[in-house]
């Protein structure tokens, strides 16, 4: 389980996450939603390890920490096979490597790109590629920032097809995203979703919810949601 008690967090004098009390399951997928500003990228940074929380606590229980995939994931200057050789020689040097490169690349469909540079692939295959890496890493939780944002449809159905994938062989991960048509693609009636609505300046505020998604979707349960759901429907049936 991975849980943040009374978790509050900002930048510098800022707060924009206040007293969040959430626990994330061990499998499944959460979703983390909200307008922009509302700190979901933040909450991942914070679940990370990457970004100190001003006050309350992220308690993990499990083997192998929490890993952040960033929105822009971060590519050595070197091919696609040096890549993940570096990240399975770190999972090595810590004893908790057990999926070979081939098989990483396997599973996200990069196997004919071995020898490409990393820099020079398509934003959809640095995508993938981050995917492999983090599959190197055998991380109990995947932590994945827009994971298909500014991607063409094909490439994103591509990634999504990697997502489901992974989550029918364990893989417990927390998505943030705009994405009303993904959540209802990558979900099952047992996920959850975390919807913030951001700062409030009252200091006993509650600015988020958490429940299932479903329940989410069919019932918005407050105005903020029901717009957030509206406004990014509209959206994707424009595009």
């Amino acid at each position: 389980m991975l849980r943040c008690d009374n978790l509050t967090a900002g930048y510098g004098a800022k707060i924009i996450l206040r007293k969040l009390n959430v626990s994330f399951s061990a499998t499944g997928i959460s979703f983390i939603a909200g307008d922009n500003g509302t700190g979901k990228s933040l909450l991942l940074s914070v679940l990370a390890g990457l970004h100190q929380p001003a006050d309350g606590a992220v308690t993990y229980q499990g083997d192998r920490a929490p890993a952040l995939f960033a929105q822009q994931p971060v590519l050595l200057r070197r091919s696609v096979q040096q890549h993940l050789d570096y990240i399975a020689g770190a999972q090595k040097r810590t004893g908790q490597n057990r999926l070979t490169i081939t098989q990483a690349l396997q599973q996200v469909g990069l196997t004919e790109k071995a020898d490409y540079s990393a820099h020079k692939l398509s934003l959809g295959q640095q995508k993938l590629l981050g995917f492999a890496s983090l599959l190197l890493m055998q991380t109990d939780y995947w932590l994945l920032d827009e994971p298909t944002a500014s991607l063409s449809a094909q490439a994103k159905q591509r990634v999504e097809d990697v997502m489901m994938a992974m989550r029918a062989q364990g893989q417990k991960m927390i998505i943030v995203t705009h994405e009303i048509g993904q959540i209802k693609t990558l979900a099952d009636k047992q996920d959850d979703i975390l919807f913030l609505m951001g700062d409030n300046d009252e200091a006993n505020a509650v600015n988020y919810t958490h429940m299932k998604v479903a329940d989410f979707l069919a019932s918005p349960p407050n105005q903020q949601a029901q717009e957030f759901i509206n406004y990014y429907q509209a959206r994707e049936t424009v595009s």
